[in-house]
């Protein structure tokens, strides 16, 4: 009896480790395989692949996330390895003197992470004050991002029901969101891609899960080039 009682938490142990294993090799599987669509994705759009540290070191670039990343150099070398070989990938390039990309994002709250794909295009140069354009519910999610920003009207029936902007500067804002040809493909992107949002910088896209297929990558910056194109443009 006393063996049995042994036996079993062992047991219990045992088939623990195996499960564990078995998800880390098939997270491993499921990462090859995502990143080789991508990859072949890349070459399609013609842009530049990255993956593992190189993928990380940028991901995690800019003083707010360096100390991330910091963390992940500390790690042992097996450790660093493994979070190599499960991180994220990542597409850069550039069309018309506009900088792209597109990514793999995982965000954690409390237990839970969502993976997103994200994609942004950047004008030539941002703008020179703070701007968020985007549907409503996007502004309930940044919260404390938004302190010193104003609520801005165009002034357009169809784009102020579509977009709820704030700015840093509300009459520099209005005066480039007045133009018609910088609002059209504003619309035209937010209509294709709810989650379609304008920032000082970028326009940027996302979405919950992996997309790896060339065609809806090029669906996604055929909605987002015209975008930052018209509001790089401006200036």
């Amino acid at each position: 009896m006393q063996s049995f009682e042994l036996i079993v938490p062992a047991l219990f142990v045992l088939g623990s480790i195996l499960f564990g294993i078995g998800a880390l090799y098939w997270g491993v599987k499921r990462t090859r395989r995502d990143r080789e669509r991508v990859r072949q994705a890349a070459l399609s759009l013609g842009l530049e692949y990255q993956d593992g540290e190189d993928a990380m070191r940028a991901a995690y670039a800019g003083p707010d996330k360096a100390a991330q990343f910091a963390m992940y150099e500390k790690q042992p070398a097996f450790l660093r390895k493994l979070f190599s070989a499960l991180g994220p990938w990542r597409l850069t390039g550039e069309r018309d003197g506009l900088r792209i990309e597109i990514y793999e994002e995982t965000r954690s709250s409390g237990k839970n992470s969502t993976t997103y794909t994200v994609a942004r295009v950047h004008y030539p140069k941002p703008l020179p004050y703070e701007l968020r354009a985007a549907k409503e519910g996007f502004f309930t999610k940044i919260g404390k991002a938004l302190f010193g920003l104003q609520d801005v009207e165009v002034g357009d029936p169809e784009f102020d029901r579509e977009f709820r902007v704030k700015a840093g500067d509300p009459l520099a804002a209005k005066l480039l969101l007045g133009r018609a040809e910088i609002r059209r493909p504003l619309l035209e992107a937010l209509r294709r891609y709810p989650a379609f949002r304008v920032e000082s910088g970028f326009v940027h896209f996302e979405k919950v899960g992996i997309r790896t297929g060339a065609e809806e990558l090029r669906a996604i910056l055929e909605a987002l080039l015209p975008a930052a194109r018209a509001i790089g443009d401006s200036f």
